[in-house]
């Protein structure tokens, strides 16, 4: 879309096939947030100002990066019944945008950085009612250790249902912060994962800076799944 007052809407992709991507883990990489991670803002399906977007019956297979990345703002992106299998780096990577104010009058800033997000994110430029639900991820981190079936940096309102997650080289799902909350992991069905490290399980969750964002009873959303 062309900004997030101007967003794609009311799409949905059935039975499609996506493969063959490029090499990506060159390419620069950006710091998203207080976890340790680095990855490129890109992905051989990216997603960007989008709302009610939607993945069904669909193959990602092969692609030597990330698989899907959905970026900035977008609002109940859905993936369902979808495989993801020989991926490079991540399958799928929700990762928002937030501005460098350090106060809520942002009287204080952070230095200009073009790869570091700052600690504002009332701009709403988030990921927010994403979907996962009874998809397949398997064979994932082909060429990127640090990567996961589902990595979330800057986004909320997450539901990550019914999924079977294996064969990985570090974490199934990585929450790279606590940024804006009310995820919901549950019925997953995970194994064989951290396979090329040992510094945490299938599941890892970091939760290091502070946030400035809308209080839950402003956001406006739906919590039907928390």
């Amino acid at each position: 879309g062309k900004s997030p007052r101007e967003p794609v809407r009311d799409v949905a992709f059935v039975g499609v096939e996506f493969r063959d991507a490029a090499l990506t883990w060159l390419e620069p990489h950006a710091a998203p947030s207080g976890g340790d991670w680095a990855l490129p803002r890109t992905a051989a399906v990216f997603l960007e100002n989008v709302e009610n977007v939607g993945f069904r019956e669909c193959l990602f297979e092969r692609v030597d990066g990330n698989a899907l990345m959905v970026s900035g703002h977008a609002r109940g992106v859905v993936v369902e019944r979808s495989e993801f299998a020989w991926v490079g780096a991540t399958a799928v990577v929700l990762w928002g945008r937030t501005s460098p104010c350090l106060d809520e009058a942002c009287s204080r800033q952070l230095p200009p950085h073009p790869d570091v997000e700052g600690p504002d994110g009332r701009g709403a430029a988030q990921p927010r009612g994403s979907r996962l639900s009874g998809n397949v991820f398997r064979e994932l981190g082909v060429f990127v250790k640090q990567s996961a079936a589902v990595f979330s940096a800057l986004a909320g309102l997450t539901q990550i249902e019914g999924n079977v997650m294996f064969n990985a080289p570090r974490a199934l799902i990585n929450f790279n912060d606590g940024f804006l909350g009310a995820d919901v992991v549950r019925s997953n069905l995970l194994a064989n994962a951290v396979r090329e490290s040992a510094d945490h399980g299938p599941i890892n969750m970091w939760s290091r800076v502070p946030f400035i964002r809308e209080a839950f009873k402003e956001l406006g959303e739906k919590r039907d799944t928390v």
